[in-house]
């Protein structure tokens, strides 16, 4: 029985080899072969990168394997089927369609990967999950997709296939809000059950908060926010103060260390507030994401913990209330 699931596991990897080669000679036209190539190049030296870690520390396993003796990763996923697929991505891929077009063109993708690498996991042993979960293997394949695909354009920049691309100045800023909403919806599957309903209360009161507050900042002409979602509608940023702030809120009431001295509690707060801050400052200096009109960068320091301070307050007050 043994012998037979080893057969299996072979087949698959000589079918991957087979089919990677047929589409690679059949979806990659010729004249595109060397953008082809440099996207297949590309991305199996990332996916190395990143992989050396993740098997590392138990994230990921390749019982069986090509080469047992030498390395413990998947060669045949990482050195030639996962590439050949994002160098098809990325040749295929149409530069003069709307932002949406290719965020759903990337999503297609790295849906469609995951897919098929949660199915070599369930039933096979080429792939075993370690601590890694399904929406964990989503996020890390549309890591390696995106950060493949930035560095392609990088190399191509001059090149005339690309200029309409370059000509959109704002295309890494949709891309940033595509990642935040996949980074706030990924904090969510890490909040423990029993305290999920401490979680839905944080990010709604956080709302309540955030929302008024960032209309009040837009109107008062203290930040202004170029590239955001709803434009026609609403000049502040929806996925800031309606989601990404409210869910990194609820984290931070969920895991706070309540029995801890206040000196770590204080430590907590700062610690919150300073990566919100640094991120705010770099989205600020290199994106249209966020300008600051009559705004500093300590002003969002001391915001962001006395709005966490609020809300903190508030939970514990309606649990409190609630119990009695």
């Amino acid at each position: 029985m043994g012998s037979d699931i080893m057969q299996i596991e072979h087949i698959i990897l000589a079918a991957m080899w087979l089919f990677g080669f047929l589409s690679f000679i059949l979806f990659i036209p010729k004249k595109n072969m060397r953008t082809g190539m440099l996207a297949y190049l590309m991305f199996q030296a990332i996916i190395w990168l990143c992989d050396m870690p993740a098997f590392e520390f138990g994230l990921l396993s390749a019982p069986v394997r090509e080469f047992p003796k030498a390395t413990d990763l998947a060669l045949t996923i990482n050195y030639f089927f996962y590439p050949v697929l994002f160098s098809i991505y990325y040749v295929k891929k149409r530069v003069n369609v709307s932002i949406w077009s290719r965020v759903s063109y990337f999503m297609v993708w790295v849906s469609a990967v995951t897919l098929y690498d949660i199915i070599i996991e369930a039933y096979t042993d080429l792939l075993e999950y370690g601590s890694l979960r399904w929406y964990g293997m989503w996020i890390y394949i549309a890591f390696l997709f995106f950060m493949s695909e930035v560095c392609c354009n990088w190399f191509f920049k001059d090149k005339a296939v690309f200029q309409a691309e370059a000509g959109n100045l704002m295309r890494i800023e949709w891309w940033i809000l595509v990642m935040v909403y996949i980074a706030a919806t990924a904090i969510l599957f890490f909040i423990p059950k029993n305290k999920f309903r401490l979680a839905v209360l944080a990010v709604l009161f956080k709302q309540f908060i955030t929302f008024l507050a960032g209309l009040a900042v837009v109107e008062l002409g203290m930040l202004k926010y170029p590239i955001r979602l709803f434009p026609s509608i609403s000049r502040t940023s929806f996925t800031y103060e309606y989601y990404a702030f409210p869910v990194v809120c609820a984290a931070f009431i969920v895991w706070y260390p309540n029995d801890r001295s206040h000196v770590l509690q204080m430590s907590y707060y700062a610690g919150f507030a300073s990566v919100l801050t640094l991120i705010e400052v770099l989205i600020e200096k290199y994106t249209d994401l966020i300008t600051y009109i009559h705004w500093e960068w300590y002003i969002t320091w001391v915001s962001v913990c006395l709005s966490f301070y609020i809300s903190r307050l508030f939970c514990i007050w309606f649990f409190q209330k609630a119990n009695a």
